[in-house]
């Protein structure tokens, strides 16, 4: 994970304790205050961390429509975001922005609490998934599974 982390963000060769405290605040608003100085402790690894990417894609984040007749250029299905209802490090209400950049594209809800909504049993979530990756096609609208 830090290799990861630490080579794919920006150096953080030249953090300061400011801004670890400014990056732990944002943190805190926008995410999980729970979950914030577990990040941060990421962040703080990488000050050390002085391999670097060759390449480096920092935006625009958003994408075309999706187009099912395989346009160069354009995805060939919209994007199945997953998340579950109480996730406390990657919240709900982030795969809700996210999906709202990326037009056609739905959010799958699993509803349980924790992390990593693939990692939890659930049946329902499972057939929905694997029909999206066997055919591309989403329900109309947002989804809500139970299991």
């Amino acid at each position: 994970m830090t290799a990861v982390a630490c080579g794919d963000s920006e150096s953080q060769s030249n953090l300061t304790a400011a801004g670890l405290a400014g990056y732990v605040a944002g943190l805190q608003r926008r995410q999980n205050a729970d979950f914030a100085f577990l990040e941060a402790q990421v962040r703080l690894s990488c000050t050390g961390w002085r391999i670097r990417r060759k390449y480096s894609f920092s935006g625009h984040w958003t994408r075309p429509a999706a187009e099912p007749r395989q346009v160069l250029g354009k995805p060939a299905a919209p994007i199945l975001f997953v998340s579950s209802r109480y996730d406390p490090v990657t919240p709900l209400p982030n795969a809700l922005t996210m999906a709202k950049d990326h037009p056609g594209s739905r959010v799958l809800i699993q509803e349980n609490a924790g992390y990593g909504s693939l990692f939890s049993p659930g049946r329902c979530r499972e057939d929905y998934i694997k029909k999206y990756l066997a055919t591309g096609k989403l329900r109309p609208g947002g989804t809500s599974v139970h299991g």
